[in-house]
């Protein structure tokens, strides 16, 4: 797991007023741990642009209806503008660390028998490139499910969607397993080139995989 809040904390300096700039960066994926208590396992999407966009909470609920589909955490947010966005953002900066405080560490694991399985994909070449909507380029429209197989178990993600641009790879980054006290269940971070602006950005997504039966 990544520690992240010292690199938060400084990045609120150097964006107190400017909301939702228009240069972009990439979407990243931080896996903070795991509540056996709650049978939750929580994750951050940062915004890595010029936004000073705070990352957004999220947690993936094992005993729910749909443990697949992640969760976002509102109550932590308030509103921000101008005059308040310096002292609001440190509030929520501050709940999230006392989430994360309470999380017990999830653990990594091998990847070596994982696979990304493409079950559909539509190609369109149009102008979907944000700031250059006079070129063409690839979208692709992918519907997909990832495998795993650890320790002669196996898991298996629900099917999902995304969007990915210029024939890009789509690969799995990282694979996590829940602790012993949990439902067993896994935790795919995969990448795609998800944001068609600039020169292009990488996007990471969190996606569940739980026990084949």
């Amino acid at each position: 797991m990544k520690r992240i809040y010292s690199a938060l904390v400084l990045a609120l300096g150097f964006y107190p007023i400017t909301l939702y700039a228009t240069v972009g960066g990439p979407e990243h994926v931080d896996i903070l741990g795991a509540d056996p208590v709650d049978q939750k396992i929580y994750f951050l999407r940062h915004y890595n642009d010029e936004s000073g966009r705070l990352p957004t909470l999220y947690y993936f609920l094992l005993n729910g209806k749909s443990p697949e589909k992640p969760i976002e955490v509102k109550s932590i947010y308030t509103k921000m503008n101008s005059r308040n966005y310096e002292a609001a953002s440190q509030k929520t900066l501050d709940e999230i660390a006392k989430i994360q405080k309470r999380l017990k560490p999830i653990v990594p694991v091998s990847k070596q028998n994982s696979q990304l399985k493409i079950i559909h994909q539509n190609t369109q070449l149009g102008h979907y490139w944000l700031n250059a909507p006079e070129e063409k380029v690839t979208k692709q429209t992918v519907q997909y499910q990832i495998y795993n197989r650890t320790n002669r178990q196996k898991f298996q993600s629900a099917k999902q969607n995304l969007i990915n641009y210029q024939n890009k790879p789509i690969q799995i980054n990282y694979i996590y397993q829940t602790p012993k006290k949990m439902k067993q269940a896994q935790i795919a971070v995969i990448q795609y080139l998800g944001i068609p602006t600039e020169t292009g950005y990488i996007k990471e997504d969190a996606v569940l995989l739980i026990p084949q039966e």
